[in-house]
């Protein structure tokens, strides 16, 4: 019932929205809301709309990249994993074109590098998967570093990257590697 509800505001909110950023914005959150509740083709559906409105909008935007990595996200979910893959490169692309995107977006950059080991790891490509977590690693914990001092403890992002990399060692059966990032885990979420 709540899908449904914020769908009919959705919709009746989009008519009266012609500014093509909002109008993006408006199928992105919506997309998001209907992913929260797993209506993953239905989020794609919605997040490919926006996707199109940026493309077609003519204009160098920022909003294209998080699009694109929320998109990876979905298909993953839809389990079109190769779909997912190309989708996330595309986004680190979209980055890349960015000047100084790292360090302006560290913590969405990341996601993008997260949704990239993702699907690699749903595709079997566990070495590629963890070279992905490793670049959202590394980004994860410059973006910690901006933060208070209160705050960086509460920060989780850190320790999901060191738990994703150590997933991979426990898939690639290299044992060896596994335990120093599990507990590297452990303690970055305590």
């Amino acid at each position: 019932i709540s899908a449904e509800l914020a769908e009919r505001v959705f919709r009746s909110r989009l008519d009266q929205v012609t500014d093509w950023r909002m109008r993006a914005a408006a199928h992105i959150d919506f997309g998001r809301k209907l992913a929260h509740v797993g209506q993953y083709k239905r989020a794609h559906d919605e997040t490919t709309t926006a996707i199109g409105i940026y493309r077609g909008s003519g204009v160098s935007s920022a909003d294209l990249a998080p699009a694109l990595t929320q998109l990876s996200w979905q298909l993953y979910e839809l389990n079109e994993m190769q779909k997912a893959r190309a989708t996330a490169e595309e986004a680190i692309a979209v980055w890349r074109e960015f000047p100084s995107s790292e360090m302006d977006w560290p913590k969405d950059v990341a996601e993008s590098f997260n949704v990239l080991g993702t699907a690699l790891s749903g595709i079997g490509d566990e070495e590629s998967a963890r070279g992905a977590y490793e670049c959202a690693l590394q980004l994860r914990e410059r973006f910690q570093e901006t933060l208070p001092e209160e705050r960086r403890r509460q920060n989780p992002l850190v320790a999901a990257s060191l738990l994703n990399i150590g997933i991979t060692f426990i898939k690639s059966a290299q044992w060896g590697e596994v335990k120093s990032f599990m507990e590297s885990s452990v303690q970055a979420y305590r």
